[in-house]
């Protein structure tokens, strides 16, 4: 029995990943004040507002993608 596989740490909030304004790479750390890659210092609401864009845009690229291939063969 693996019981090593399923369990949690408690520090998975310091391994959730973003978008860096700055130099566009998803190696920042969602709460950390600078950039791993670029060095560069993003404030958390700037961060905040990267991230809601570029997941929406993420999102809303993915269902403009499905629309438009069912508009193709269906439309």
């Amino acid at each position: 029995m693996d019981s090593g596989s399923t369990s949690t740490n408690c520090n998975d909030r310091d391994n959730v990943m973003a978008v860096c304004p700055e130099c566009f790479t998803q190696e920042k750390q969602f709460f950390a004040s600078k950039c791993s890659e670029c060095n560069s210092v993003v404030p958390f609401w700037t961060q905040c507002w990267v991230q809601a864009l570029w997941s929406t845009v993420y999102v809303g690229s993915i269902i403009g993608a499905i629309y438009f291939i069912f508009w193709c063969f269906f439309g």
